[in-house]
């Protein structure tokens, strides 16, 4: 699963617009982003390599796609904060747009536009997680600003459109998850077009996100200046680690959210008439009348001759490969493999259904709004 439901590999010609998904584009801020300044007097940070001047996030939905518009600005405040110079800005390109608008250092009266001196985004694939049979396709574009300095402020913008067919026009977004370091002003604006049903949750003592309706859009805003971080008391349940966090979906409920990922398993979980999968199903009936000696066969044939591999590459991670592709394959992901799983019980009247989890969210999941996002497993 995306964030969690790993996704099936879809492979295919690139188109031209594929291709030129695979770099970052240069460009101005969207329409609707407010610009929004630092304060001119800064929060106490110590002896902290950076500090935070600004973090601003604006997030504009509209029925199937989400633009996210992010600004940091830090200071450079030791020489450890230099490696605050290595920027590395990761993106799906078969889902994702991402687009930067600026790339500046401030050195006192003096503003250096790094991009504007010809420095460029190394572009490359790096797939962190492979030697746990992950494959996830994220780009990430990289870039080292020349000349940085202690005592620089290093300010970049950038925004990223995500689109994704397999939420049939649903959108989703987490923000505000301002909890690890100091930031001297954090700024969220959230905008949508008014007939859309978005519900918004924030946790971790953030005020309240009032909307408002403004012409055919309504908005939602906050700004807090000298945020503290925020240390999760150790050894409680992980819902006290989720600290200050906005949440933001059109689901209506978590059945309204079952109802888009329910079909995409009725669909995978088909036994063809004939062929290999059938042979071996048949196999698996003639071994007992027992529907519990039938099960185990079942489950074995999927964990022992079915080897794990998460597939997040395609539309979004959120469809599973159908059973008779997962077991032609002999690799597949937590969807795949519950595909082929929920075929097999199934041709043999066994009743089952697959179930989406978080394995790191622990409870207080029923508090939460209903997000995709939030789970990172599927289960039989």
């Amino acid at each position: 699963m995306k964030q969690g439901v790993i996704g099936l590999l879809m492979i295919g010609a690139l188109t031209g617009a594929a291709q030129a998904a695979d770099k970052p584009a240069i460009g101005p801020a969207p329409p609707w982003v407010r610009p929004v300044t630092w304060p001119d007097s800064p929060g106490e940070t110590g002896e902290a390599p950076v500090r935070i001047l600004l973090s601003d996030q604006q997030i504009a939905f509209e029925p199937g796609r989400t633009t996210v518009y992010s600004e940091i600005a830090f200071k450079i405040q030791t020489p450890q904060g230099l490696a605050g110079g290595n920027i590395s800005l990761p993106w799906r390109p078969d889902i994702d747009t991402l687009t930067v608008h600026k790339l500046v250092i401030h050195r006192g009266d003096k503003t250096i536009d790094v991009l504007a001196d010809g420095q460029t985004f190394t572009v490359v694939r790096r797939e962190q997680n492979l030697d746990n049979a992950v494959l996830d396709g994220v780009l990430t574009a990289n870039i080292q600003p020349e000349g940085l300095q202690v005592g620089d402020v290093l300010d970049m913008a950038t925004s990223i459109a995500s689109s994704d067919p397999s939420l049939k026009g649903h959108v989703e977004e987490l923000a505000g998850a301002w909890n690890a370091i100091s930031i001297d002003r954090a700024h969220l604006r959230v905008q949508w077009p008014s007939q859309m049903p978005i519900h918004v949750r924030q946790a971790g003592q953030l005020p309240a996100l009032k909307p408002v309706r403004s012409g055919a859009f309504t908005v939602a805003e906050l700004s807090l200046d000298h945020l503290a971080p925020i240390t999760p008391p150790k050894g409680a349940p992980a819902r006290y680690s989720v600290g200050r966090l906005v949440e933001i979906t059109d689901f209506a409920s978590w059945a309204d959210l079952g109802a888009l990922m329910a079909p995409l398993y009725d669909k995978a979980a088909v036994i063809p008439s004939q062929g290999p999968l059938r042979t071996e199903l048949d196999k698996i009936i003639s071994l007992s009348p027992d529907p519990k000696v039938r099960t185990q066969a079942a489950l074995t044939l999927v964990q022992d001759r079915v080897r794990y591999v998460a597939l997040a590459m395609g539309t979004g991670g959120y469809i599973p490969a159908d059973a008779e592709t997962t077991w032609s394959r002999r690799f597949g992901d937590c969807k795949g493999k519950t595909a082929l799983l929920l075929g097999l019980l199934h041709a043999m009247g066994v009743e089952a259904r697959p179930v989406i989890v978080s394995t790191v969210l622990g409870d207080g999941m029923d508090a939460r709004l209903p997000l995709v996002g939030l789970f990172n497993h599927v289960l039989v």
